[in-house]
């Protein structure tokens, strides 16, 4: 279900051929929901069609107000949309991470209609840390 603020992360650079690392354009994706400059706490994440390699975390943190927010990430489709690690190394703390544990366990953290593919590298593909 997507609901309030929605962005696209075509918008912001990611290439879903799966041939060109997208870490840090589906990042600021994620970080412009909670942008202070446009009064936003949160939002949908928007994936088409496609497969994202990610080198490093993508880091969903708590709203401006300090609260947790809801923060989707969604894909067009389970069977056609991945975010798919593509670093050397597994990441500490999974390929999702919230810094905030509050915000996945009070329902404020949603992922839906893709797959998450580990490269066989990356075995923890969701986590959280502390921050």
């Amino acid at each position: 279900m997507i609901s309030g603020a929605v962005v696209n992360v075509l918008d912001f650079g990611a290439d879903p051929s799966g041939l060109t690392e997208c870490s840090a354009n589906i990042q600021a994706a994620i970080d412009s929901l909670h942008s202070t400059a446009v009064g936003r706490k949160g939002g949908t994440v928007f994936f088409p069609t496609g497969t994202y390699l990610i080198s490093s975390p993508l880091t969903i943190v708590p709203g401006i107000t300090g609260n947790a927010t809801t923060t989707s990430l969604v894909g067009e489709d389970r069977s056609s949309t991945t975010i798919k690690w593509s670093g050397v190394s597994a990441p500490a703390n999974g390929m999702i991470v919230c810094t905030d544990y509050s915000i996945y366990a009070n329902g404020g953290a949603v992922w839906q209609n893709f797959a998450l593919n580990g490269n066989n590298v990356a075995t923890r593909e969701i986590g959280r840390a502390h921050v």
